[in-house]
C-alpha cells in the first residue's frame, strides 16, 4: 500500500477520530439507543466530509457514503452492517483496492434487556400512550460497566455461525464493531439536568475487533453465550495488549492505521475478483451501508 503524508492522515484521523467521538457521546448520552441509529449517525457524521480535499502535499482525498437499510442478504443473515472501500486512485484510474466489512454491535446498560428492542412498523412508536410517555419521565439510571453486555451477540446464534462461514467462503475478515460510551464505567440519568454537561475524556469509544479474535479469545472464556465488556478487553494477544487498544482497536486507529496500512482488511485485485460486485452490488449484498475513502496519489509516489 502507499505511505501517505501527515496532511492526508491527520485529515482522515479527524473525521473518522470525529465519527468514534459522535456516535459514542450519543449512546453515553442515550444510554438506550437502538444499533441502526448508532450507525445512521456515524455514516451520518462521514457523510458530513464527503467532498474531495486537495490538500498542500499534492494529494486528493474524497469520503463517500451511501446506506441501503437493513435486512438479510447472505444465508438469511446479515453478516456486517458497514462496508470499508479503500481506493487508491492516479487521475482517476484505480491502482489498489481493499475493502473491510464491520458487524456492529452496541453494548447495553446494565439496566436494559435485549427485549427492550423495538418491533414496529412505520411511525406508530412515536405516538405514545399518557401512560408510556409519564413513564419515560420516571427518574432512571443507566450504568455501563465491565460487566454490561454486548447483549445482541451470542455464540449460539444464526448470525455467528453464518459470519465465520462468511469468512472462510470468501477469505474476506469480518471485524465486531463495538458501540461503547466514552468511558466504562459511568452512569447516566434520566432525565438530565444538564444537558450541556461536558462528558469528559472518551476512553473507551468505538472499538473494531477481529471477528477471528473474538471467536479464538474472547469465545472460550465467556460465562455463558453472551460477552461483555470485560469479556472483550481480555483479547490481550497483540495488537491488543496495551492500554489504547483496551477492547480493540479505536475506530481511527482501525481505519487510518491499520485498514489504510497494511495489517488488516481484504486486498481486491479488480482485474480478477468478482469480490466488490458481491459486496457493494444491491441489496443482495452482505452489508447495509458503505463508506468510500477514494484517495488520488500524485505522480512519482508508488506503493511500498
Amino acid at each position: 500500500m502507499f505511505a501517505f503524508p501527515d496532511d492526508v492522515r491527520e485529515y482522515l484521523q479527524s473525521i473518522f477520530g470525529g465519527a468514534n467521538d459522535y456516535s459514542s457521546t450519543y449512546l453515553t448520552q442515550v444510554p438506550n439507543a437502538h444499533e441502526p441509529a448508532l450507525d445512521i449517525a456515524l455514516v451520518s457524521y462521514i457523510a458530513r466530509h464527503s467532498r474531495p480535499v486537495h490538500f498542500p502535499s499534492d494529494w486528493v482525498v474524497k469520503l463517500d457514503t451511501h446506506f441501503l437499510g437493513s435486512g438479510h442478504h447472505w444465508r438469511h443473515w446479515e453478516i456486517a452492517d458497514i462496508g470499508l472501500l479503500l481506493m487508491f486512485r492516479r487521475r482517476g484510474e484505480i491502482l489498489r483496492t481493499k475493502v473491510a466489512l464491520l458487524q456492529s454491535k452496541r453494548l447495553y446498560p446494565n439496566e436494559q434487556t435485549n427485549d427492550d428492542e423495538p418491533n414496529y412498523v412505520g411511525f406508530g412508536r412515536l405516538h405514545e400512550s399518557d401512560k408510556t410517555f409519564l413513564s419515560s419521565l420516571s427518574t432512571r439510571t443507566f450504568t455501563f460497566k465491565s460487566t454490561s453486555k454486548y447483549k445482541a451477540l451470542t455464540t449460539d446464534s444464526g448470525q455467528y455461525r453464518a459470519i465465520e462461514d462468511y469468512e472462510m467462503i470468501s477469505q474476506i475478515p469480518v471485524y465486531y464493531f463495538f458501540y461503547n460510551p466514552v468511558q466504562v464505567p459511568i452512569s447516566i440519568q434520566l432525565p438530565c439536568t444538564e444537558p450541556n454537561d461536558p462528558l469528559g475524556d472518551i476512553s473507551v469509544g468505538c472499538r473494531v475487533l477481529p471477528a477471528q479474535v473474538f471467536r479464538d479469545k474472547v469465545a472460550p472464556l465467556l460465562d455463558g453465550l453472551t460477552p461483555s465488556y470485560g469479556d472483550v478487553c481480555l483479547a490481550n494477544s497483540k495488537p491488543f495488549d496495551d492500554s489504547a487498544n483496551k477492547g480493540g482497536w479505536r475506530f481511527d486507529d482501525f481505519v487510518v492505521n491499520r485498514f489504510m496500512g497494511c495489517e488488516t482488511g481484504y486486498r481486491v485485485d479488480t482485474k480478477k475478483d468478482t469480490t466488490l460486485a458481491q459486496l457493494f452490488g444491491g441489496r443482495s449484498a452482505p452489508i447495509s451501508a458503505a463508506i468510500s475513502i477514494n484517495i488520488d496519489v500524485p505522480e512519482g509516489i508508488e506503493p511500498n
